[in-house]
């Protein structure tokens, strides 16, 4: 029998680092380096270190002591893990920008089946450019949290032992920011181990320098949430909790809030759809929104629901994840919810690591990327991709 060249599969991870800020990072250098197929490199070659870069990574280093307290430790530690020089470490030149896809929502209680809050998102992109790693991390004098790892020390989305929950979509794809700042993966890391609740990841974003393109969602056990609009450095913030009208939030890879409308320069039909469908699908469940109702959306292809088989064009669910604040654990499909199989985490999870092989099924027979008009939401000509 031929084999089908549009069916891969994939090998997801999830860590378990405890320890000192060094020792966390020393652990992760270690799985890296031993790592015999690594999804891409974390090093630059010292060749590549001009005076210039030089001189940002010390800026960077001071900058990330600023803003976040002890991640330096731990590139410390990456770097002997690796056995590399602390210079040659992406994540200093990544994540500190010079000058020069995802769906998510969050419900509150008053529309849930039975009061829980959720923080729901699936996340997009090529497998070969993703960690494909659920890290639980436990630093001393920091908040320990389980999310997915970008450059293995930046988050793409998590939750903490305080039940603060945090994810993001980008916002504008394609757009490079010219503002000087930090990327997502640093901010959602700083969120996770310094905040308590949604007021101070708001204060903490509001104030760390930002160069990335990205729509925040944040959730905290109190059931109050918030949608921060991120374009360089300007910032938008959309607060609710349960004395407001509207109980939930959702966001894909536009801006939606009408301040932010002018720096959406690159919003795509996929996005809306991805839009409209979640804001209709729980505006019909409502009151009785659960987390079934959640993974139907998830589960279900553009445009009824927000999952998608395009990986070979950068855009296929690499993973769907269910936030629980009140319970603080997840539930986590590797690759499409469509044809995998849902786990449950939370931070007592305590195996060093563990394995999951999953199966991408890769369809480009429909088109993606239809520019729309910057500030359109109307879009009458999707299909099913």
């Amino acid at each position: 029998m031929k084999a089908d060249k549009n069916i891969q599969s994939a090998l997801y991870r999830h860590l378990v680092l405890e320890g000192t800020s060094y020792d966390v990072g020393k652990k992760l250098g270690k799985y890296i380096k031993a790592e015999t197929d690594p999804i891409r490199e974390f090093t630059l070659k010292p060749s590549t270190l001009e005076k210039t870069e030089k001189a940002h990574i010390q800026k960077c280093i001071d900058l990330f002591q600023k803003y976040c307290p002890g991640i330096n430790d731990e590139i410390k530690g990456l770097a002997e893990g690796l056995g590399v020089e602390v210079e040659q470490l992406l994540y200093y030149i990544s994540s500190y920008r010079s000058k020069g896809c995802c769906s998510q929502m969050v419900v509150l209680p008053k529309i849930t089946n039975g009061g829980g809050i959720y923080l729901a998102r699936n996340y997009e992109y090529r497998p070969q450019e993703s960690d494909l790693c659920l890290i639980t991390t436990k630093v001393k004098g920091k908040a320990s949290h389980i999310g997915f790892s970008e450059l293995g020390l930046g988050r793409n989305d998590g939750i903490n032992e305080h039940g603060l929950c945090i994810s993001m979509p980008n916002a504008a794809p394609g757009i490079t920011s010219n503002s000087i700042g930090f990327e997502f993966w640093f901010i959602i890391r700083a969120v996770l181990d310094l905040c308590t609740n949604v007021n101070e990841a708001i204060d903490l974003i509001k104030n760390v320098p930002t160069s990335t393109y990205s729509n925040f969602i944040i959730v905290d056990k109190n059931a109050n949430s918030a949608l921060i609009e991120v374009a360089g450095s300007k910032k938008s913030v959309v607060r609710i909790n349960t004395s407001h009208s509207k109980q939930y939030l959702c966001a894909a890879n536009h801006f939606s809030s009408k301040q932010m409308l002018s720096y959406g320069k690159a919003r795509y039909w996929d996005s809306v759809a991805r839009y409209i469908a979640m804001e209709l699908r729980i505006n019909d469940a409502i009151p009785c929104v659960d987390k079934n109702t959640l993974k139907d959306i998830q589960s279900d292809f553009i445009p009824l629901g927000i999952c998608c088989h395009n990986y070979s064009s950068g855009f296929g669910t690499l993973w769907s994840v269910i936030y629980d604040p009140i319970g603080v654990n997840m539930e986590v499909c590797f690759g499409s919810p469509k044809i995998n199989e849902w786990h449950t985490f939370n931070l007592k999870n305590s195996l060093n690591e563990t394995k999951y092989w999953v199966i991408l099924p890769n369809d480009n027979k429909k088109p993606l990327w239809k520019k729309l008009p910057s500030g359109s939401n109307i879009c009458l000509d999707f299909e099913i991709v």
